[in-house]
């Protein structure tokens, strides 16, 4: 009977197939269909010719991504290029991160930041006289605590909306600078920032802005009638 004739094409054509890469001839009875396979955990096939392999490491560490809500990413799939791998957060927060949060980690899940001043500071400085847009937790995961917040020597503070500020003095804060040395605290004008004053109690005078004061007695002001007339 005639023969089947068989022809394994990667006897001649194997050293084409790079370190790495398997030659592979999947019908050794036709010619022309050989090809260079990249050995796992690589991908990659060459037809009659060596392969370009890839190594997407998220194949392998996906799960990690996963389980924390994040995508997994590998920015460079070249096999000489490893542990590139990042874990990506999820709109709307992200890290590598996808707008509007920030933040990115290298083979382990990312804490994402979402700083919700970034979009809603407007309501804040659209106002007047100008707040200040403060957001105490940055988290992703924390979401509508920012806050609009008044601006010395104004006080008040509101969540996600702008705040009803009002002038207080500033002894409130200032105050115990006067107390500790025995004097009073007086802010002669609430709008005028910086301008509150210790000031010494009776018989004593003397006062002084934004310090304690130096006092003084003058001690004829209580004792002058003592002197008899034609006396000072």
């Amino acid at each position: 009977m005639v023969a089947t004739c068989v022809l394994d094409e990667c006897v001649a054509n194997g050293t084409t197939c790079l370190m790495g890469q398997t030659c592979n001839d999947p019908d050794q009875t036709v010619t022309g269909d050989w090809t260079c396979e990249c050995n796992a955990p690589t991908t990659g096939s060459g037809s009659q010719m060596a392969a370009t392999c890839v190594l997407d490491e998220c194949v392998a560490n996906v799960m990690t991504c996963t389980a924390a809500g994040q995508t997994c990413n590998d920015p460079n799939t070249s096999p000489a290029t490893t542990g590139d791998w990042t874990c990506d957060c999820v709109a709307p927060s992200t890290c590598e991160c996808n707008a509007p949060s920030t933040g990115s980690a290298m083979q382990t899940a990312a804490t994402c930041i979402l700083d919700e001043c970034t979009a809603n500071s407007a309501t804040c400085t659209g106002v007047m006289p100008a707040q200040t847009c403060n957001d105490p937790n940055t988290l992703a995961t924390s979401l509508n605590d920012w806050t609009c917040d008044c601006v010395a020597p104004q006080s008040g503070s509101a969540t996600t909306k702008a705040a009803t500020c009002v002038f207080v003095s500033e002894c409130i804060a200032k105050g115990m600078t006067c107390t500790a040395a025995g004097q009073n605290c007086t802010d002669p004008d609430f709008m005028v920032p910086d301008n509150w004053e210790c000031e010494c109690l009776a018989p004593a005078t003397g006062k002084a802005v934004m310090m304690v004061a130096t006092c003084m007695i003058d001690e004829c002001v209580a004792n002058a009638a003592t002197c008899p007339m034609g006396q000072t």
